[in-house]
């Protein structure tokens, strides 16, 4: 089995809501979130960077540990 995870921007409610329907009527979805915007946060906020730094470097650990442990 394969997962996919993909990130889409849309232009309006209904695509989304249009999208979320299509999929899980042709696919077995196993999440589907609405992620918010955080352009403001990035751009004024020192704090929320770091958060992210944080997310992004458990991310790449995560991974890493999974590519090497998962035979």
């Amino acid at each position: 089995m394969i997962k996919v995870s993909v990130i889409l921007e849309l232009n309006d409610e209904e695509g989304v809501y249009f999208l979320e329907k299509h999929l899980e009527a042709n696919y077995d979805v196993k999440d589907f979130k609405i992620l918010p915007n955080t352009e403001d946060l990035w751009e004024k906020d020192d704090v929320f960077k770091r958060l992210c730094k944080g997310v992004k470097d458990a991310q790449r650990i995560r991974d890493s540990y999974i590519n090497q442990n998962n035979f």
